[in-house]
Formats: structure tokens, sequence, C-alpha cells
């Protein structure tokens, strides 16, 4: 999850036991920074988590034609784990997203019935909801998606052959990474 903010002080979100990002950037952006981030904590724990599991097996990272991607302060970081970079070409991400496919919707429907919750609670005092509000709509919302609708994401997209293998451990990770960034 990444929000707006020049500095986010760190909280631990006890509402969940997967995985879960808070990080800020001053425009809500994946810069180097944020990218580096996440390739040194999320993408490095699973790395050495799958290495544990499947020894011998080289990791693949597949990722869009974002400008940070192809920095080679993150494709070197990356390739440095001993993991395997692919690029899809641009305008053909849609053909390997199954979340953007069969994820995105009801993520958005449920964070859409959270927000409504939370209006009418408000009543009249319509006062910003906090951050901390707004990042546990999104994990709440991500909690309710069925492992079947994760899976039949894959399968729509072509990835059946995947989905045994990845699909329990991308639903089933108890893990709790917060990102701290701050502007200097």
């Amino acid at each position: 999850m990444l929000l707006e903010r020049r500095c986010v002080q760190l909280f631990l979100l006890r509402s969940t036991s997967r995985v879960t990002f808070y990080c800020c950037q001053k425009n809500a952006w994946c810069d180097e920074k944020v990218m580096i981030h996440w390739i040194d904590t999320a993408f490095k724990a699973w790395v050495q988590m799958r290495r544990a599991q499947y020894p011998g097996v080289t990791p693949l990272l597949v990722m869009d034609a974002h400008t940070v991607h192809f920095l080679r302060s993150v494709v070197n970081r990356i390739e440095n784990m001993g993991c395997d970079v692919l690029f899809i070409p641009a305008g053909c991400t849609y053909l390997c997203q199954p979340v953007d496919v069969g994820m995105n919707r009801p993520l958005k429907r449920e964070l859409k019935l959270q927000w409504e919750a939370w209006m009418e609670e408000q009543g009249t005092d319509l006062t910003p909801p906090s951050r901390e509000h707004i990042a546990n709509w999104v994990i709440h919302s991500y909690h309710n998606i069925t492992k079947e609708t994760v899976q039949n994401a894959w399968k729509k997209k072509g990835f059946s052959w995947c989905v045994s293998v990845f699909i329990d451990d991308v639903y089933d990770m108890n893990v709790i990474i917060i990102i701290k960034i701050c502007k200097s």
C-alpha cells in the first residue's frame, strides 16, 4: 500500500496476520527508494522462503514497463539475489496480470462497502478517515477475497499451471512488513 506523505510514523497493523506494506512517498508513487525498500524487505524474504521450500529453483520476477523497474540499481539488486528478471512489453501488461483481471473488482467492491459503513457511522461528523483506517479497510477487503477468486483469476489468464503450486503460498502468508520512508 503506497500512500502520499513525506514521512509516516511506523505502526503495526494488528488486524491481520498476512503481508501488509504501509509505505509513504511524497507523490504516492513507486520511485527508486520505494522499490529498493520493497526488494530488500518483502521480495528478499519471499526469495529466502522459496529457496528453502524449492531448492535449486531460480526465482523469476516479472515486471511491467514502469520506469523504475528498468533502473540498473533495481535490476542489479534483484539479480544479485540470484533471481531472473523478465519485463512485460509496454501495452501488453493486461495479458499477464491476473490480479487486474480477476481480483480488483471484488477488492474495490469490498472497499466501497467499508467506506460506506464508515460514512454511516460518522453521521454528520465528516472528518477524513485516518491512514490507519484506510489501511485496515484495504487489509480487510483483501482478506475477504476468497481463495477460489484468486485461483480463478490466474486460471482465466492462462496460468492454470501455477495455481496449485503458488496460490496457497500467496494466500496464506503470515508476515507483517511495515516500511518507513522519510524524505530527508
